[in-house]
């Protein structure tokens, strides 16, 4: 009779490997996409960054394509001009939220992406504000 350590180890070791399977080097998933889940209207995103540590003195500009509504933080122009840049959007479909995330990543600017449900956080700090509003990084 095979001692039950030659069949148990083995056995361990597969299933404790399993479970390591991470995300792509470029995507992070930081919390459920519930954690915010729907926003309503672009002022429910902007509290909830703002309550998430996200600085912002708000400006609603609806300039990203394919949005719902959007702005920018007035202190953070944008990522050429500046280190410390945010925009916010919400959409009405996951496709038009989907193509304008796309569209941020493939910028030249170093950029961290936060997706939500129906939302977009393209800022400096979305690392910051990432676990408390939940969704996916893109870095």
């Amino acid at each position: 009779m095979p001692k039950l350590h030659r069949i148990a180890l083995p056995l361990l070791a597969a299933v404790a490997l399993a479970g390591c399977t991470g995300a792509p080097p470029d995507e992070a998933e930081t919390g459920s996409l519930d954690q915010v889940g729907r926003v309503t209207d672009i002022d429910a995103l902007v509290d909830a960054y703002v309550a998430a540590g996200g600085t912002c003195t708000w400006q609603q500009t609806d300039e990203v394509p394919g949005a719902a509504a959007s702005g920018t933080c007035v202190e953070a122009a944008s990522c050429a001009t500046t280190d410390e840049w945010s925009t916010l959007s919400v959409f009405s479909s996951t496709t038009a939220r989907d193509r304008a995330a796309d569209d941020v990543r493939a910028q030249p600017c170093e950029t961290s992406v936060l997706v939500g449900e129906n939302w977009i956080i393209d800022a400096h700090d979305a690392v910051d504000v990432a676990v408390p509003l939940g969704g996916r990084l893109y870095r």
